[in-house]
């Protein structure tokens, strides 16, 4: 296993540069528990792990950065349920110039208890910083709102007010609407995730709070709205007027006429995910606006004439992608799960484009072949796709011992001209591009450890670029030349024997551009 981690590392990091990973001030200040955007600090001994606890909501989206301080650390995160399951883990981000240990963007299955478990690889030893942020991996901003730049107003008659470490806004009136603007010149990145604390201090006839995203000094912006009946909504506010993207909607995690909660917001091209106290309450895409702008914090009175609201915000939260060389960080893991679920978790991580759609969802088929060779068949009824992700679950029946194998077939152009990716009997697996009657070298690997009798395949093509993940795990990329073409299912026979290969759940889904 050594052997193969240094080689599949090297495929992948080889001239990486160094992770930069922003680290609050904020200190841990309950051992054993992490708390967000607190730095826990430990020490991994020889043959002794240490565990450390956290609470989540399901569809929570939560990033962990565990670096060494000192020794010989090279540290290993791993992270499992209350059951005692192990969800997730990770090792080197960026090997070898940075052996951090970096989960970005998992969303969590369930709510539960988890336990984060740090260990050193190979029987290294050492102290280590672990860190919890909100959203994605980079902390980029953290406004406390405890002085210094001023937020401004985009809205006659609205001033912010910074008080008890805390923006206060007020408005009194029928249907008014007011929105600040945070500081500065800067522009907020095309990708990031946002939240806020909201207290709504005052309201005598209902309120609303909002959520503001690239807010520019015309009054352009998307704004994200929860209102006291426990409903959220989701519109887009230029000088001509408001256009209301998602109508007003309830979800159960609002409670009616709560007054002190989370908001939050992972803003991804035209692609925007709204949570609430950490869960999940909705979807809307929208390309109208363009990337860029700042964030901004509004508030709104109801229809009585003599309306008064006053929200107050704390602890504005930023979190952007980790780059590394220029690129996303490559996830050394995926957590499964349906079509659905696999594609959220490959746009939060940054693997592919947010966007796209499911152009297709195959439940259960199944390829067989009597002798030597390859054996596909086609899927979608003629369908061709450029840029895709293909996943499927699969497992064989051999008439007798001998070497065979299951896989997907990608940008298939005829008999002769196809990408395979595949997995066999033994652990092995390998991905590679047919052209005529031979395969180019492309990726090749064993997993000796391997137990069980079905595999899961995950193939991503992006561009001129394969990447590929066996049972969730990172195993390598390979060129794959831009074109676009069919694909399907496969059965290969590496000696004359009779091979059955059924497949659960294969997918494909699919957006334009590289």
């Amino acid at each position: 296993m050594a052997a193969l981690k240094q080689l599949l590392l090297r495929v992948v990091c080889l001239g990486c540069a160094a992770l930069l990973i922003a680290v609050p001030v904020r200190a841990q200040t309950t051992p054993g528990t992490l708390q967000l955007l607190e730095v826990a600090e430990g020490e991994v001994q020889a043959g002794l792990p240490q565990s450390w606890t956290f609470s989540a909501v399901d569809t929570q989206m939560l990033s962990f950065v565990v670096q060494a301080t000192s020794g010989d650390l090279d540290p290993v995160v791993e992270i499992a349920t209350s059951a005692g399951n192990t969800l997730i883990s990770d090792d080197d981000a960026a090997y070898p110039t940075d052996t951090s240990a970096v989960l970005e963007g998992i969303t969590l299955p369930r709510a539960d208890t988890y336990t984060l478990t740090v260990r050193g690889y190979g029987g290294t030893t050492g102290g280590y910083t672990v860190l919890m942020l909100p959203g994605l991996g980079t902390l980029s901003g953290d406004d406390s709102f405890s002085g210094g730049a001023q937020w401004r107003s985009l809205t006659e008659g609205l001033e912010p007010v910074l008080t008890g470490g805390r923006l206060a806004l007020s408005l009194e009136g029928s249907r008014l609407m007011g929105i600040v603007i945070q500081p500065g010149e800067t522009e907020s990145a095309t990708e990031y995730y946002a939240q806020v604390d909201v207290q709504v201090d005052e309201a005598n006839s209902g309120w609303i709070a909002g959520f503001a995203a690239r807010v520019r000094d015309d009054g352009s912006y998307y704004l994200l709205k929860i209102k006291s009946s426990g409903e959220w909504q989701f519109v887009m506010h230029t000088p001509e007027g408001e256009t209301i993207l998602r109508d007003w909607t309830p979800h159960p995690a609002i409670v009616p006429d709560t007054r002190v909660f989370r908001l939050g917001m992972l803003v991804n091209d035209a692609n925007f995910d709204f949570f609430y106290d950490g869960k999940l309450i909705g979807k809307v895409t929208d390309d109208m606006l363009p990337p860029g702008g700042r964030i901004g914090l509004g508030l709104e009175t109801s229809l009585a004439l003599t309306s008064r609201v006053g929200v107050s915000f704390d602890d504005l939260v930023v979190t952007t992608p980790v780059w590394v060389n220029g690129d996303r960080l490559i996830p050394s893991q995926l957590m499964t799960g349906t079509p659905l679920i696999q594609a959220q978790e490959l746009q939060r991580r940054g693997l592919i484009p947010a966007g796209g759609e499911m152009a297709l969802t195959v439940t259960d088929s199944s390829v067989e072949l009597r002798s030597p060779g390859v054996n596909r068949l086609g899927l979608g009824r003629g369908l061709t796709f450029s840029n895709l992700a293909m996943g499927a679950t699969m497992t064989w029946q051999a008439a007798f011992g001998g070497q065979t194998g299951c896989g997907l077939v990608a940008r298939a152009q005829d008999d002769s001209d196809y990408t395979l990716v595949y997995v066999d009997q033994t652990g092995a697996f390998g991905a590679s591009r047919r052209q005529g009657e031979s395969f180019a070298q492309g990726i090749y690997g064993e997993t000796p450890d391997f137990t069980g009798d079905s595999r899961h395949l995950l193939l991503i093509v992006r561009g001129d670029t394969l990447l590929l993940y066996v049972d969730g795990r990172y195993v390598g990329q390979m060129p794959d030349l831009m074109r676009d073409g069919s694909v399907g299912n496969a059965v290969i026979n590496f000696e004359p024997i009779s091979t059955t290969c059924q497949f659960k759940d294969t997918w494909v889904w699919n957006w334009l551009g590289s």
